[in-house]
């Protein structure tokens, strides 16, 4: 595995961000389950920077838009998600469904650590969602 790649449910349009912040900031809450667990009010949080820069695995974050601008193969997928990339293949190992049953940060960490663990002793391996 190369990398992860996390798919926020949110397109790269300015009407798009401006809203979503909106939401955000007046509700607490987003269309994108993975913004509102990683998110403040305006900025990432940093126990949630740090636990993915010490992932054994590089990580990027991507809007859906630009990720289907790239694997436009994936349309018929739901977001947000997370996927394993080997080379030009993305393989989804955290789906929408598990993402929006999540109960806050904690959960959400324990759920990517479980997945990168069994992807790294197992090379080429695709956990089932659960």
């Amino acid at each position: 595995m190369s990398r992860l790649i996390f798919v926020y449910n949110v397109d790269a349009s300015p009407v798009a961000l401006l809203r979503d912040l909106y939401q955000g900031i007046t509700t607490g809450s987003t269309d994108c389950r993975l913004c509102d667990i990683t998110y403040g009010k305006l900025f990432k949080d940093q126990t949630w920077n740090r636990f993915v820069k010490d992932l054994p695995v590089a990580a990027e974050f991507r809007l859906r838009s630009t990720f289907l601008g790239r694997y436009p193969e994936l349309r018929d997928r739901e977001f947000p998600a997370v996927y394993a990339v080997d080379g030009d293949e993305p393989r989804e190992i955290i789906s929408a469904a598990e993402l929006n049953q999540l109960d806050g940060l904690d959960a959400l960490r324990e759920l990517v650590q479980t997945r990168v663990d069994e992807l790294v002793r197992v090379p080429g391996a695709v956990p089932a969602p659960s």
